[in-house]
Order: C-alpha cells, then sequence, then structure tokens
C-alpha cells in the first residue's frame, strides 16, 4: 500500500468515526471521542458494537465501513479486527462504554 492509498483510508476513518459521533449522539446521546476511536482499539470495537446493535439507522453501515477501512491500515487496526473475530467466538458480552467518564486516551496507535 502506498503512502497516498495510507491518508485516504486515514482520511475515510476519520470521517466514518465522525458521522459515527453525530449518530451515536443523535440515538443515544452519547459523545465519542473521534481521536480516542483511532487510537484505542477497544473503546473502538465498543463503539462499533453500538453501532451494530442501531438497527434501522446508518449506524450499521457507518460500523461496517469503518471496519473495511481500518481493514486496509496495518498494525493497530489489524488488532481491531483480530480482536474482534475473537470476541464473535466467545460467549463473552462485549463491555460498553461508559458515557458518564471517557476512556483514558492512549499516546500509541
Amino acid at each position: 500500500m502506498d503512502l497516498m492509498e495510507k491518508r485516504l483510508s486515514l482520511q475515510m476513518l476519520d470521517v466514518m468515526a465522525t458521522r459515527i459521533h453525530v449518530g451515536l449522539q443523535a440515538q443515544l446521546g452519547m459523545e465519542v471521542d473521534v481521536m480516542q476511536m483511532r487510537t484505542n482499539s477497544a473503546y473502538a470495537r465498543r463503539l462499533l458494537w453500538l453501532c451494530d446493535a442501531a438497527e434501522g439507522t446508518e449506524l450499521p453501515y457507518l460500523a461496517d465501513l469503518y471496519r473495511h477501512y481500518a481493514r486496509v491500515l496495518p498494525s493497530f487496526f489489524s488488532r481491531l479486527m483480530a480482536e474482534e473475530n475473537h470476541s464473535e467466538t466467545s460467549n463473552e458480552a462485549p463491555a460498553l462504554p461508559n458515557t458518564e467518564q471517557r476512556p483514558p486516551v492512549s499516546d500509541t496507535l
């Protein structure tokens, strides 16, 4: 993948994260930290699960688009997909993000 493709994918992730933020705010009154979504795979995964559950809205579609662009990028986003695939085979229910207190910001991708 060349640099231009990576930049386009990152831009699309930002667009999808922003639209997810707007959608979750409209549906649940929930604030989404767009930067946190890009830098914290657990946070992003939980938000995508919330989107998947919002049937009848554009949120499941946006979650799929986010996953698509995340697959194009290496490292962090490959962890996101691996964790998500692992959880699909697990019987554990995903923990929902606390809307009262945001998770700590991670300094790494």
